[in-house]
């Protein structure tokens, strides 16, 4: 349930409702509430909305006036990718390491960032949206070695990417690739990558109005989720 009222500092969110997307200000900022429940952080991402940073377990709720997003169907795969696929040079996997991916995105260095939004609020809230089966990690390994990875959350056929990291070159870059490709297979409409970053241009996604996102999001409430784990789909 969306509750259409004026943007507060600090939002009682324990029955389930949320402000408005579209009373998010300038910044995207939506409100500051309480992340500690799986089942109410789900209902979010329906919506579109997710969390950025958090002090303990108080989360800053985000919905940009722009969306970045990406059509597994149409994911560009640039050169320096494709001999990657061709030498099988990683492997990948999903959900097999869903507490270490997400550490590792924690703990992996970020130009102009100083310290990470996930916290172990973060990790123990997203851990347990795991264990019911809504998010997901991807796992890229050289040999017995986990080198990249990234995880989110899945909707409908919309995937959320919350984070990923790198210890190989172009590991990242396999993880996402392989995603969509896993995704289209299963009808996913969107990658959801919440706000620009030129990392992501490479792949061919665009950005879109926060309206245009928020129709597709509730027409998205159709679609069945495909829940995990994804392991041996």
């Amino acid at each position: 349930m969306l509750y259409h009222s004026p943007r507060v500092i600090l939002y009682n969110n324990q029955d389930g409702t949320m402000p408005h997307p579209y009373l998010a200000d300038e910044h995207g900022l939506l409100c500051y509430a309480m992340m500690d429940d799986p089942t109410t952080l789900l209902h979010c991402y329906r919506f579109g909305i997710f969390p950025w940073d958090n002090v303990d377990k108080i989360g800053a709720f985000y919905f940009p006036s722009k969306r970045y997003v990406i059509e597994p169907r149409h994911i560009k795969i640039p050169k320096s990718i494709r001999s990657y696929f061709n030498n099988h040079r990683f492997t990948i996997t999903f959900d097999t390491q869903f507490e270490t991916v997400i550490r590792q995105c924690a703990a992996a260095k970020r130009k102009d960032q100083a310290s990470t939004w996930i916290s172990d609020q973060f990790v123990k809230v997203y851990t347990q949206m795991f264990q019911q089966g809504h998010a997901h990690s991807v796992e890229v390994w050289q040999g017995d070695k986990l080198v990249g990875g990234l995880y989110g959350i899945a909707v409908g056929r919309v995937f959320t990417g919350e984070s990923m990291f790198s210890h190989e070159s172009n590991a990242s870059r396999f993880a996402m690739i392989s995603l969509a490709k896993f995704l289209e297979k299963h009808n996913f409409s969107l990658i959801d990558c919440q706000v620009y970053n030129p990392y992501l241009t490479s792949f061919g996604g665009q950005e879109i109005p926060a309206q245009v996102f928020f129709e597709h999001m509730k027409h998205n409430f159709l679609e069945p989720d495909l829940i995990g784990p994804w392991t041996e789909l």
